[in-house]
């Protein structure tokens, strides 16, 4: 909460995430057969612990995170598939299978919004996902423009959030 008071813009949330919400973001995704995968706006790494449980032991998972209190609870989590990455979401240089979100895109200026979707959508394999938890649903015409997508919300959170399961292409190239 102590962040969120200090930098509203740049934290997401108040709370860390619920397991509720969690688990709404990985609901139907393969992540047995994934071996890419990152987190955008990692914080505490609730989601990161959640997802390194679900990992098989040959993934990768790139936390990207800016804001150093964050950055040293994400160094203690003792698993080699972590990678902490100290830099924003606009510099994702590498290609993955899944994405995982909890920026809060809204508090961000329309051009870096359109900054991070062009780069999400760059950064994702054909036939991959980018999974993005939103408060509300003002960020759905700025996801069409880049991605098919459906939402399902998890009520069980505080606040109540939206999942967005966004996609584009297919491994078979449709």
């Amino acid at each position: 909460m102590k962040q969120f008071v200090r930098s509203p813009r740049d934290v997401g949330a108040v709370w860390p995430s619920s397991q509720w919400l969690c688990d709404g973001m990985m609901a139907g995704i393969d992540l047995q057969r994934a071996r890419y995968v990152a987190e955008l706006g990692a914080g505490t790494g609730v989601l990161t612990r959640t997802l390194l449980q679900a990992l098989p032991d040959n993934a990768r998972l790139d936390a990207y995170e800016i804001h150093p209190s964050f950055i040293s609870v994400l160094e203690t989590i003792p698993d080699p598939r972590l990678e902490v990455c100290m830099q924003p979401a606009q510099q994702l240089n590498k290609s993955y299978e899944v994405i995982f979100s909890g920026l809060p895109l809204l508090a961000f200026t329309p051009a870096q919004r359109q900054a991070v979707l062009a780069r999400v959508k760059a950064s994702l394999h054909p036939g991959g996902y980018f999974i993005q938890f939103q408060y509300t649903s003002q960020i759905e015409r700025e996801l069409s423009h880049h991605f098919d997508w459906q939402r399902r919300r998890v009520w069980l959170n505080m606040p109540p959030a939206w999942v967005y399961q966004c996609s584009f292409g297919s491994p078979e190239g449709k």
